[in-house]
């Protein structure tokens, strides 16, 4: 009887080999869609969407793209430096920005600069480490690493 009370347990589980669960999803021209369910178990509606479990859902969304050409040439130095540097572009632009961040993608320093060709940034409270520069001219873009010492 020991041995009954033992196993008894086990027999339960010897049947979940012969069922699968998974879920599965991606897009297609006509929208958003979902495998896994074998019927609609609920729909969703909101302002201009409706979702249903496991049917394909028609997408409606519009971008706004802004073209940015990375013509842009600019000379930074000294690179690495410790308090400030340099940035010369290839001309005088009306807008310059200058955006620093560190390579975790986080914003740690910006500047705007107009109607200029070389632009000194000061950058005392950075701390030791490698950053990625990205300077915007115009609507014209240049990135670039930049080693603070």
């Amino acid at each position: 009887m020991k041995y009954l009370l033992i196993l008894a347990p086990f027999f339960g589980f010897a049947q979940l080999h012969h069922q699968a669960v998974s879920a599965g999803g991606g897009t297609s021209q006509k929208g958003i869609y979902s495998i896994g369910q074998s019927s609609v178990i609920g729909n969703i509606k909101t302002t201009g969407a409706t979702v249903s479990q496991g049917f394909v859902n028609p997408t409606k969304v519009a971008y706004a793209v802004e073209t940015i050409t990375t013509d842009l040439t600019v000379a930074i130095y000294p690179n690495p430096f410790v308090e400030q540097f340099t940035a010369t572009l290839d001309k005088k632009y009306n807008d310059i920005q200058v955006i620093i961040q560190n390579t975790a993608g986080q914003l740690v320093f910006t500047k705007d600069f107009s109607n200029a060709s070389q632009v000194v940034v000061d950058t005392p409270r950075l701390s030791i480490q490698t950053y990625l520069i990205t300077i915007l001219a115009d609507k014209k873009m240049f990135n670039a690493k930049l080693i603070k010492q």
